[in-house]
């Protein structure tokens, strides 16, 4: 997450946040102006599903889309997110969950509007067969 200007803020429910200092600057420009990291997010998120870490993508994806379309930091990065990495979330709730908050904060950027601080993209509870894959997993 460092190296790309993020910061684990929570270990439980997986928020990040930029870094709190003027660091993640240059690190979002290497995001934005290297799109061979791409590629490299692209693999990091799906072995974070086959290492037991699927819980870090939605939050990983909700910080991304907000620093594309709301922030305008790393605009480069929205194509693959939404071509590639929301398609590494294993459950179909969470990619349209992922989608529609990506939708909503276009419609923010198209009224010229700022979204709210407390607009957060909303993970949708695991169904009773997402819960029992998890418990098999673990």
């Amino acid at each position: 997450l460092d190296f790309y200007g993020f910061e684990l803020v929570d270990e439980n429910t997986g928020e990040i946040r930029r870094l709190s200092d003027d660091s993640y600057k240059s690190c979002f420009r290497n995001l934005n102006s290297a799109s061979h990291n791409y590629l490299r997010i692209t693999r990091i998120l799906k072995c974070l599903g086959e290492f037991k870490y699927e819980y870090l993508k939605f939050p990983f994806l909700a910080a991304i889309l907000r620093e594309s379309i709301t922030e305008n930091t790393l605009s480069n990065c929205l194509r693959s997110c939404k071509d590639y990495w929301i398609e590494t979330l294993r459950s179909p709730e969470e990619r349209r969950a992922i989608r529609q908050y990506a939708r909503e904060l276009v419609e923010y950027r198209n009224k010229g509007m700022t979204p709210p601080k407390s607009h957060k993209a909303h993970r949708p509870r695991p169904t009773s067969a997402v819960r029992k894959q998890i418990d098999v997993e673990h």
